[in-house]
């Protein structure tokens, strides 16, 4: 499980047996057991992941005659916010299979580029603010698309430049990530 900080997370238990809705399922949370989740039937468990800590969730499964007894645990941690930098090709989009660390093409183009934030809080995507650099100097970006950045370069004029950008949630302070990208024209 890759949930993020704040997230709801839902943890099922799919047992192997022919009716799983005659079973009994016995829900712990950090070895306390969660009486309202746990009954006739009640295969799922909902929580809030609302600290950065790892929770332990666990459930035992019995059959009515208690023939059948299973237990199975999971460990579910938050995953911290991150960032990863893509190439936008003209008649093709974000070319998502491969995140960014180097770039290596000729001069005298325009090179589009995006910012995709993954494992911040679904909620609030409009409160993400986008700070792009080139080299150092903070690049003002378009209020319409601030996940994108276009870099326009002269016909050969060689060049090394340090792209790079963070992502921070506005509304929730320490939320926020950065990725770097070095540039070679050629």
């Amino acid at each position: 499980a890759l949930p993020s900080l704040n997230s709801r997370v839902n943890v099922v238990a799919l047992p192997s047996v022919p009716n799983p809705a005659l079973l009994t399922y016995r829900w712990e949370f950090n070895g306390g057991l969660i009486p309202q989740s746990s009954g006739l039937g009640k295969s799922t468990f909902s929580f809030g992941l609302n600290l950065p800590v790892e929770e332990r969730i666990s459930v035992t499964m019995k059959d009515a005659i208690g023939a059948l007894v299973k237990t199975a645990e999971i460990n579910v941690k938050p995953v911290s916010p991150t960032v990863g930098i893509y190439a936008v090709k003209p008649l093709r989009g974000i070319v998502s299979e491969t995140q960014l660390a180097d770039f290596e093409v000729p001069s005298g183009d325009s090179y589009d580029f995006a910012a995709l934030p993954f494992f911040f809080s679904g909620e609030r995507k409009d409160s993400l603010r986008y700070t792009w650099t080139l080299n150092g100097k903070e690049i003002i970006g378009t209020f319409a698309k601030p996940w994108l950045f276009t870099l326009y370069s002269k016909p050969n004029t060689p060049a090394l430049d340090r792209l790079s950008v963070r992502i921070e949630d506005s509304i929730r302070q320490g939320e926020s990530s950065q990725r770097s990208l070095n540039i070679t024209l050629r």
